[in-house]
C-alpha cells in the first residue's frame, strides 16, 4: 500500500475514532447513571454499536491492538444485552481504562506507542476474565424459557458449567497472547450481530476535511472585510469629489449673468487674448462637465460593485461560519466521564446535570473555552462539592449536584453557567490569602466589597484549598480561566452562598470573528471601542456630572454611576479635553456592575477585524490589539474589560495589579528532604539546588526530624514510605512542635489512592504530589509558592 496513501487513511482513522470513542465513553456513563430501563437498553444498543463500528474501522487500518480490545469491550456490551453478565462496578471502570487507553494510542507518538500497546493488551486481558469471572446463564438463574428441571438437576447443571468454565479459563491462560479473543467451549458467549450494508449511511455526498483548512478559508474570507470597507471608502470619495464639483457649479451659476456679459464683450472685442481666455473657460466647462458625468456613471457603478460585493462577502462569511457553527454538545460530551473519574477518585458522589447542550457557537469559542470549561467544571467536584460525611452531617443530600447550563440570551451571545450545591467560597479565607501573597494591603481587604472579595479568586496565586495536589491548589486555574474568557471578549462573575454553594456565569459571543466598535477620540488620540459590553453613549455638558462622596458620577435609571475619563486611565495629554465644555460618556455594564468612561469625540461606528499583537507584544493593558482602517491607518482597538477593572481601580483607590512579595533571594532558601531512596533522594538534591536552593538530606522521618531540631529550615520535602518513621507521621510530628508548625510541607510520593492523600491532608501537608503526574516544573512551582 502506497505510505502517503496509508497516512492519510490513518489520519481518517483518527477523525472517525474521536467519534466513536467520545459515544462510547458519554454513552456508557449514561447507562451507568440511568434509573430507567428504556433508557439503558436504547444506551446499551448505542454503545454496542459504536464499539462495533470502532472495531470495523481499526480492523480497516491493520490497528490489531485496538480491534482486539475493541471485540472484548463488544463482547461485554453483547454480553450486557442479553442480560449474560453482572453488572459490577470494577467492569465498568476497566472499559472507561479501554475508551482512555485507546484514545491515548492515538494521541502518542512513536515511541511511546509500545508502552501503550503493553498495557491495552494487559486491559484486552482483563477484559476477557471479567468475561468469565462475572458471566452468567439467565435461563438458569432466573428459571426463565420455561425449565422443569427439579432443584437437584438445576445444581448438577449448574457445577457442570462451572467446571467446564473453569476449564476454559486454564486452558485460554496460556494461549492470550497468542488467541486474545477464544471463546470458552461451554455457555459460550453470544456473538455480536451483523451489521447490515444498508443501516449505514451513504457517503457519496460527503467530502471529510480539516477543521483547520477552515478556519484557514475562514481567515481569508474575513480580510474580505476590509477590502469591502475600502471599496466602500472609494465610493465616498467619489460621491465627494462629484459633491464639490456640483457645489462648485453652483457657485458658477450665481454669477451666470456676469459671465455672460463679459462673454459678449469678449466676442465683439478685438482684443485676441480676451477672446482666447474665454474660449478656454467654455472649453474647460465643457470639460468638467463631461468629467462630472464620467465621475457619475464610475461612482454609480462602484456603488453597484461595492454593493455587490458586500452580499458576496458577508454570504461567503456567513457560509462559512455556518460550517465552522457548533453545538455545545462536541465540547460538553467529554464531561460526564471525567467528573465521574475524578468523583469516584476523590471519594464524592457527584450528578452532572447537562442543559442547552444543542446551543451552536462557532468552533473556534469551543477550542478556547474548553480549558477554562474543564478547568471549572474540576473545581467544582474538587473544591464545590463536599465529602459525603460532610454533607450528611449538614443535612445535605449525599450525592452532590453540578449544573451545567447552555443558553442563548440574545443572538450573539451566549451564556454557560457552571452551579454547585456544595459549601461555597469562604471569603474571609479568601482575603487572609490576598493579605498573606501581598496581592492587597489589610486596609484595602477590609474595604472589599462582596463582590470585589469574589473577584480575587481570579488573582494568580490565590487558592483556600488547604493543600496542593496534582488536581488543585496552585492558585492558577481561575485566573487562566478569566483571561481565556476576557481573551474572548467575553466576561465572567461568580456568585457564592455560604452553605449552598457557588455559580459562575459566563457570557460569550458566539462567534470571534469580526465585531462592531465605535471610533472615538480622547485628547489627540484615536481608538476604537468594541460595543460587546456598552450599554450606551451619551454627550452631555461637563457642568452637568454631578460629585457623590467627593467623586464624579452621574444618575442613570435612579442609581448612581461613577465617572472615569479615558485620558486618566491611559495617562494621555488631556490639555485640549479639559478646555472642550462637552463630553462624550460611554456606560459599560459589566455583570450588572456600570462605570461610565468619558472621552472627547465620537467619531464612527463600523465592523472592525481584530489584528492581535504578536508575541513581544502579547499584553498591554487596556489594549486588545488593533485594526487597519479602509485608509490604511492603524488604530488601538480598547480592552473593554481591562478598561472597566482600571476605570474602577482608578475611582476606587484600590488596586487590584498583583505585587511581587518581599522575599528572600532562593539562594538563602533552606530546604529539607526526607526519602529513604538514595537514588531519589539525590535526584530531588539535584533539582532543588539547580534551582537555587540549599538542600539538607534525611534518610528518613527520625533522621529529618534531628536536623529540624539542629538548624532552621523553610520547607520540607519528604517521601511517604520510609522505615522507622513515614512521610504522615513525620508531617503530624512537625505539627505538634510549636517552633515548625507553620513549615511547610510538601509529599512526594507513589501512593496515589484518595485515602493516601486524603492521610496526607490529614497530616498537615501543604503539598500532595505523586510520582507517577511527577513533574519537575511543577515541583519547583509548588515549592516556589509555599516558600514566598
Amino acid at each position: 500500500m502506497d505510505v502517503q496513501f496509508f497516512e492519510r487513511l490513518l489520519a481518517t482513522f483518527r477523525i472517525e475514532a474521536e467519534e466513536h470513542l467520545k459515544n462510547i465513553s458519554g454513552g456508557l456513563v449514561h447507562y451507568e447513571s440511568s434509573q430507567n430501563e428504556d433508557e439503558r437498553r436504547e444506551q446499551l444498543e448505542f454503545i454496542y454499536r459504536e464499539a462495533h463500528s470502532l472495531k470495523g474501522a481499526a480492523r480497516a487500518v491493520s490497528l490489531n491492538e485496538i480491534e482486539g480490545i475493541c471485540q472484548n469491550i463488544e463482547n461485554v456490551f453483547a454480553a450486557l444485552k442479553k442480560n449474560e453478565l453482572k453488572e459490577l462496578t470494577s467492569v465498568y471502570d476497566m472499559l472507561h481504562e479501554s475508551i482512555d487507553g485507546i484514545g491515548a494510542y492515538l494521541d502518542s507518538e512513536a515511541d511511546e506507542k509500545p508502552a501503550i500497546e503493553a498495557s491495552l493488551e494487559m486491559l484486552s486481558q482483563r477484559l476477557h476474565m471479567a468475561l468469565f469471572e462475572s458471566y452468567q446463564n439467565p435461563n438458569k438463574l432466573n428459571g426463565e424459557n420455561g425449565d422443569t428441571e427439579t432443584a437437584g438437576e438445576a445444581e448438577v447443571n449448574h457445577q457442570t458449567a462451572l467446571e467446564v468454565d473453569l476449564e476454559s479459563l486454564r486452558e485460554l491462560k496460556a494461549a492470550f497472547f497468542k488467541a486474545p479473543l477464544a471463546r470458552p467451549k461451554a455457555n459460550a458467549l453470544p456473538q455480536p450481530a451483523a451489521r447490515s450494508q444498508s443501516s449505514r449511511p451513504s457517503s457519496d455526498d460527503l467530502l471529510k476535511i480539516s477543521f483547520q483548512k477552515l478556519d484557514h478559508l475562514y481567515h481569508f474570507s474575513e480580510e474580505m472585510i476590509t477590502s469591502k470597507l475600502r471599496f466602500r471608502q472609494i465610493v465616498d470619495e467619489l460621491q465627494d469629489v462629484l459633491f464639490k464639483i456640483g457645489s462648485w457649479k453652483k457657485e458658477l451659476s450665481r454669477h451666470a449673468g456676469i459671465s455672460t456679459a463679459l462673454r459678449n464683450k469678449a466676442a465683439g472685442s478685438e482684443q485676441p487674448l480676451l477672446r482666447s481666455l474665454f474660449e478656454l473657460l467654455e472649453l474647460n466647462h465643457e470639460h468638467i462637465a463631461k468629467l462630472e458625468s464620467r465621475l457619475a456613471k464610475v461612482q454609480k457603478t462602484s456603488l453597484r460593485e461595492t454593493r455587490h460585493l458586500q452580499t458576496n462577502v458577508d454570504g461567503m462569511i456567513d457560509t462559512i461560519r455556518g460550517i465552522l457553527i457548533l453545538p455545545f454538545s462536541h465540547l460538553v460530551d467529554i464531561l460526564p466521564k471525567m467528573t465521574r473519574d475524578i468523583a469516584r477518585d476523590l471519594g464524592k458522589e457527584i450528578e452532572l446535570i447537562i442543559e442547552g447542550a444543542e446551543i451552536e457557537v462557532e468552533k473556534r469559542v469551543l477550542d478556547e473555552f474548553k480549558d477554562p470549561l474543564l478547568h471549572l467544571v474540576r473545581n467544582a467536584i474538587d473544591h464545590g462539592i463536599e465529602s459525603s460525611a460532610i454533607r450528611v452531617a449538614a443535612g445535605k443530600p449525599v450525592k452532590g449536584k453540578i449544573r451545567l447550563r447552555i443558553s442563548q440570551e440574545e443572538a450573539s451571545r451566549a451564556v454557560i453557567e457552571v452551579i454547585d450545591d456544595g459549601a461555597g467560597i469562604d471569603l474571609e479565607s479568601l482575603k487572609r490569602s490576598a493579605v498573606k501573597k501581598n496581592v492587597i494591603t489589610a486596609e484595602e481587604a477590609d474595604k472589599l466589597k462582596e463582590n470585589e472579595t469574589l473577584d480575587l479568586i481570579f488573582r494568580s496565586g490565590l487558592t483556600t484549598a488547604p493543600v496542593i495536589t496534582d488536581l488543585s491548589g496552585r492558585g492558577l486555574g481561575l485566573a487562566i480561566v478569566k483571561e481565556k474568557i476576557e481573551k474572548l471578549n467575553g466576561s465572567i462573575l461568580v456568585h457564592s452562598e455560604p452553605g449552598k454553594g457557588s455559580s459562575f456565569r459566563i457570557t460569550l459571543p458566539v462567534t470571534i470573528a469580526s465585531l462592531r466598535a465605535i471610533t472615538i477620540r480622547a485628547g489627540e488620540k484615536v481608538f476604537q471601542l468594541p460595543t460587546t459590553h456598552v450599554q450606551k453613549i451619551i454627550r452631555l455638558p461637563k457642568a452637568s456630572i454631578t460629585t457623590i462622596e467627593s467623586k464624579p458620577s452621574i444618575i442613570i435609571d435612579q442609581s448612581p454611576v461613577p465617572v472615569v475619563w479615558l485620558v486618566d486611565i491611559l495617562k494621555l495629554d488631556n490639555f485640549k479635553e479639559k478646555e472642550e465644555p462637552f463630553t462624550f460618556l460611554c456606560i459599560i455594564n459589566l455583570n450588572d456592575e456600570k462605570i461610565a468612561v468619558g472621552f472627547s469625540e465620537l467619531l464612527d461606528e463600523h465592523e472592525i477585524v481584530i489584528k492581535p499583537f504578536n508575541r513581544q507584544l502579547k499584553k498591554i493593558r487596556n489594549i486588545s490589539g488593533a485594526s487597519l482602517t479602509a485608509d490604511g491607518r492603524i488604530i488601538p482597538i480598547l480592552d473593554t474589560n481591562d478598561l472597566f477593572r482600571s476605570a474602577r481601580e482608578l475611582y476606587t483607590g484600590i488596586s487590584f495589579v498583583e505585587k511581587t512579595g518581599s522575599s528572600m533571594p532562593t539562594a538563602q532558601r533552606q530546604i529539607l528532604v526526607a526519602d529513604d531512596s538514595i537514588t531519589s533522594r539525590m535526584l530531588m538534591k539535584d533539582i532543588l539546588e539547580s534551582a537555587g536552593y540549599e538542600v539538607t538530606t534525611a534518610i528518613d522521618g527520625i533522621d529529618a526530624l534531628t536536623a529540624l531540631k539542629s538548624a532552621k529550615f523553610d520547607l520540607v520535602v519528604s517521601d511517604v514510605e520510609m522505615p522507622r518513621m513515614n512521610g504522615f507521621d513525620f508531617t503530624v510530628a512537625i505539627r505538634k512542635d510549636p517552633r515548625t508548625a507553620e513549615l511547610p510541607v510538601v509529599l512526594v510520593t507513589g501512593l496515589s489512592k484518595r485515602e493516601d492523600r486524603e492521610r496526607g491532608i490529614d497530616a498537615g501537608a501543604n503539598a500532595y504530589v505523586v510520582k507517577s503526574s511527577f513533574d519537575q516544573s511543577n515541583l519547583l512551582e509548588i515549592i516556589e509558592r509555599l516558600i514566598l
